[in-house]
């Protein structure tokens, strides 16, 4: 077949490199991931290439590993229709990588939870923004700088690191004068905000939720590598809301479950995180009869009234009037109401940021705004989990999806089958010597 273009360019995570091979250069897959193992030893240790698209509610996509340093046994464990676990042994390796992004580390199995490295100046972007709503430093970063008094912002971050120093001796009421930043992350992942926003920032406590079981678990173990100083963990909306001074609490639940979780809680937060492009502003609707929580006795003027800034991820045309009135369109949509483009002091509340190029007809955007207080009028919607206790409904879901995920399974090992056949019908000799000339 004729090549079109030559592969040029890969996302590395951790030992992991991951491509998108375009068809006319399948047939020489396996040449490719040889020749980047080969050009990046020892940093890079396993080539995958997408086979498919992101189809499930876990945000994952089929897989193949084109190239590889070793092969080392992997167990598996599946679950039958008698809902026994099978263990199953497998020569696979498994793709479980740990990365280091801003200052934190991040472990986790790139096969079976979402990751994007381009996403990396995002996830700093945003974790300023909130951060920095409550007026706080990056402590670590501001300790680097001290200690490296060579960085040419030393000066500005020694007379934080001394002004709040002073700030400790002289009062005791410091907790007071830092605005607490509280954030419910709807779509947590594996955690690219929530932890840096806990780990980092001593004035911020997330709430931090994915459906995805192995997203929760990564999340959890990330939560201990980078000390966000977190034991309490809420599984499936049961226990309750102990440890408060825990800064990071991590939930198993469904988005939407999730938010109506926090308001029967009547937990404030200030911001909510809604990370997931391909159908995050669907996800608005739960907030149609949103009503602010109670204020408590010690932040009552604080607390009154308070609608939270929403960061929603969508995707939309490429031109950027075009996406930006497609993206408020949809989430006026979801929301039934009108945003609040002005305050009363004529602030804007709307902000949109084109996050990334995803095609040549699409981009990636957040779109900040302050939840209208209109909402609070709408009628709520009915979750599933609303009847009884939630969880028949909540097994019923967990097995539809199981059956989905083993259905693209069985889809994705045909398209693996179907590619490795025609690569096999394709005479590769002649490439071969013809690349090993070039090099």
């Amino acid at each position: 077949p004729t090549i079109n273009e030559i592969p040029s360019a890969f996302e590395i995570i951790g030992h992991v490199a991951h491509l998108n091979l375009r068809p006319d250069v399948l047939p020489y897959k396996y040449i490719i991931g040889q020749v980047i193992l080969d050009k990046n030893k020892p940093r890079i240790s396993i080539v995958v290439n997408k086979i498919g698209n992101i189809e499930n509610e876990f945000r994952t996509f089929p897989m193949e590993i084109i190239a590889s340093t070793s092969t080392t046994t992997t167990t598996t464990t599946t679950q039958n229709n008698n809902n026994n676990n099978k263990k199953e042994k497998s020569n696979r390796p498994r793709l479980e990588v740990q990365l280091k992004e801003e200052g934190s580390t991040f472990k986790l199995d790139f096969e079976h939870v979402y990751w994007n490295s381009r996403l990396q100046f995002e996830h700093k972007r945003l974790v300023r923004l909130i951060a920095n709503d409550g007026g706080m430093h990056n402590t670590k970063e501001m300790e680097m700088m001290r200690r490296t008094k060579r960085h040419p912002q030393y000066k500005q971050a020694q007379q934080c690191l001394e002004h709040k120093k002073k700030k400790d001796t002289t009062t005791t009421t410091t907790t007071t004068t830092t605005k607490q930043i509280v954030v419910a992350d709807v779509m947590a992942g594996v955690g690219p905000f929530a932890i840096p926003l806990t780990s980092q920032y001593n004035n911020v406590t997330v709430h931090a939720n994915d459906l995805n079981p192995t997203s929760f678990h990564y999340l959890k173990l990330n939560s201990q590598i980078n000390h966000c100083n977190n034991n309490n963990i809420l599984d499936n909306n049961k226990g309750d809301d102990d440890g408060e001074e825990q800064r990071l609490k991590m939930y198993n639940m469904d988005g939407r479950a999730f938010v109506r979780h926090l308001e029967e809680k009547q937990i404030v937060y200030h911001h909510v995180i809604m990370n997931l492009p391909a159908n995050a502003i669907e996800f608005l609707d739960v907030f149609r009869g949103w009503k602010p929580p109670l204020p408590s006795e010690k932040k009552e003027k604080e607390e009154e009234g308070m609608y939270p800034m929403i960061h929603v991820h969508c995707f939309a045309s490429k031109e950027e009037e075009v996406g930006k009135s497609e993206a408020l369109a949809r989430i006026e949509t979801a929301l039934q109401c009108k945003l609040d483009t002005t305050t009363e002091d004529n602030t804007n509340e709307v902000y949109v940021h084109i996050v990334r190029d995803v095609s040549p007809k699409k981009n990636m955007l957040c779109v900040s705004f302050r939840l209208p207080k209109e909402v609070s009028l709408l009628k709520k919607i009915n979750l599933d989990d609303d009847d009884d206790d939630g969880s028949n409904s909540k097994e019923d879901d967990r097995k539809e999806a199981s059956k989905e995920s083993k259905e693209n399974e069985n889809n994705v090992q045909k398209k693996r089958e179907h590619v490795n056949q025609e690569v096999d019908d394709t005479p590769t000799e002649p490439a071969v010597k013809k690349c090993r000339t070039d090099e």
